[in-house]
């Protein structure tokens, strides 16, 4: 699923299992507002960001992680945030320090709350030749990893 606000609802039923209880689990993709993460062209329903960060900002996205953590004790069902990142943007470049922050302040979210994070490289955060992360990439797995 790819919105925690149209999956998290009183409508989602958790489907029987043949292998038995406590086997499944939800996996979401998060690219909350994807305006930031995603957009790379002005759209009629938005123009990309560049910066992420403010107040209102973090507030939903921990509003969001709380809905789904909610969500994920109610129907005793794991999740696995499976897919998260933000794009560095080609048409609208995307400030360095903001997809940091993002993605550190998702991966905290989802750990804090008992989820798994999965952070999702969208083609150009791993160099394909020797496997070193992006300058971004590093950070955000500095910022959570063990220490």
């Amino acid at each position: 699923m790819t919105d925690i606000e149209l999956t998290c609802v009183d409508a989602f039923t958790v489907p029987d299992d043949p292998a038995g209880l406590g086997k499944l689990f939800l996996s979401l993709h998060y690219y909350t507002p994807y305006t930031f993460c995603g957009l790379d062209t002005v759209e009629t329903w938005g123009t990309p960001a560049t910066t992420w960060g403010t107040d209102a900002e973090k507030a939903q996205l921990e509003s969001l992680f709380d809905k789904a953590g909610a969500f994920s004790t109610s129907r005793n069902i794991p999740i696995v945030v499976g897919e998260f990142g933000v794009t560095p943007g080609t048409n609208y470049v995307r400030e360095s320090a903001s997809r940091v922050l993002w993605m550190t302040s998702v991966s905290q979210a989802a750990l804090s709350r008992g989820m798994v994070p999965v952070l999702w490289d969208t083609g150009s955060e791993i160099d394909r030749a020797d496997g070193a992360f992006s300058p971004e990439f590093q950070a955000v797995m500095e910022s959570v990893g063990p220490n």
